[in-house]
């Protein structure tokens, strides 16, 4: 069994493996800067390896947001510093995973200005992770508003149980359609897993398997089928080409199974982190350190 802290860290290293991919192998790779014993074909599959190995981080920090909402002395605390670090964060993400046209420059604001497009239209996971909050946060307020104390034998249950799935649906759409409309990284996928995730937390074995059987394991069979290849062809190519677009992204996400076996294995604890609020906000503050870290290595090399 591991305890929140041991989750964290494994969240921090492959987020950091993925990005170090994502912000500087792959620019380096593109100019033809191998590694060491490294050729073209050997440099792709190292890329994709680290990319692959990144997929266990997002749904290990969706988990402990859940997690951090059921726990959290102070939920508007929690909230604005989500808050604080997605608008700290944005510029660095920006900088070091979104630019393509002189991702080597030293001036970040020239930088910026020749991404108009990448550096407005796309917002760090910071922002995803508080509109998922967000939107547990209103399920909990519509569930306390229709459900709280009131007897399962009384008449008007079942109604107020529609109501209640009906206003947790409705929410859902409107927090997935605002990280869709934002372009949030994750967008409506990221909420979708943080709604999961709360929906099923009184089943730890439900929140390990139903997330990633729905929002990894579909989106992958669409993309890669191992079996019965026609008949997924035959029902993504039914399904309307918009749709298409927003399932077979997240085919990759399959590779992010190790993180649902670690939730599984959650012991309920915090560990060593619950008493150093110090090592709390350093793990907020890694986000946007490591993201300047990378775009300053790359402009240092390349």
């Amino acid at each position: 069994m591991i305890s929140g802290s041991v989750l964290k860290i494994v969240a921090v290293v492959t987020m950091l493996i993925d990005h170090i991919a994502h912000g500087y192998l792959y620019r380096a790779f593109y100019l033809g800067h191998f590694l060491p014993g490294m050729d073209a074909q050997a440099a792709e599959e190292f890329y994709r390896l680290c990319r692959h190995i990144g997929r266990i981080a997002f749904p290990i920090y969706c988990f402990l947001l859940v997690e951090g909402f059921f726990h959290t002395r102070n939920r508007f605390r929690y909230a604005g510093a989500l808050a604080l670090f997605a608008a700290v964060s944005e510029v660095f993400f920006d900088l070091a995973l979104t630019i393509w046209v002189n991702p080597e420059d030293f001036t970040p604001l020239l930088v910026l200005q020749q991404n108009p497009n990448t550096a407005n239209g796309s917002q760090n996971v910071f922002w995803t992770l508080l509109i998922g909050l967000c939107v547990i946060w209103c399920m909990d307020i519509t569930e306390r508003l229709f459900m709280q104390g009131r007897g399962r034998k009384d008449s008007l249950h079942t109604l107020r149980l529609a109501l209640t799935s009906l206003s947790y649906v409705a929410i859902a759409f409107l927090g997935c359609y605002i990280a869709d409309k934002f372009n949030t990284d994750y967008r409506y996928w990221g909420v979708l897993m943080i709604v999961l995730f709360y929906v099923l937390a009184k089943n730890r074995f439900a929140q390990a398997i139903v997330p990633y059987v729905l929002l990894c394991m579909v989106p992958f069979l669409f993309v890669e089928p191992p079996f019965l290849q026609d008949v997924f062809d035959a029902i993504l190519r039914a399904i309307p080409v918009a749709w298409q677009e927003r399932i077979t992204p997240w085919a990759t996400e399959v590779y992010a199974f190790p993180s649902f076996f670690l939730i599984l294995l959650y012991n309920g604890k915090r560990g060593f982190l619950k008493s150093n609020p110090v090592l709390k906000y350093a793990f907020y503050a890694f986000y946007p350190l490591h993201l300047a870290a990378i775009y300053l290595v790359r402009i240092l090399i390349l």
